[in-house]
């Protein structure tokens, strides 16, 4: 009673995401990949990290503009979303 054969990783995911967004905005947006389990993590998204440890956020996190936008799914329309409400920001 398995359910494994169908999950694909959080880094699979993220390159499907990250073709879409490069998609949408081309070479406008930065886009990485982080495993937020480490010390390097630790002292370069303290803020995420600390958020992770303690449960307030659940990994994988998606930030924009370092805010998290989605945590523990990587979904496609609230990042576009962010993305398109910071951009008509700058336009203003």
């Amino acid at each position: 009673m398995g359910c494994s054969a169908n999950l694909i990783s959080v880094k699979a995911r993220y390159e499907i995401l990250a073709k879409k967004l490069r998609g949408f905005f081309g070479d406008q947006i930065e886009i990485k990949f982080v495993n937020i389990f480490n010390d390097w993590a630790k002292e370069n998204y303290p803020e995420i990290w600390t958020r992770i440890a303690v449960g307030t956020l659940i990994a994988p996190v998606i930030v924009v503009d370092n805010e998290p936008v989605v945590n523990a799914n990587i979904a496609v329309q609230p990042v576009v979303d962010k993305l398109i409400e910071l951009s008509l920001k700058k336009l203003r």
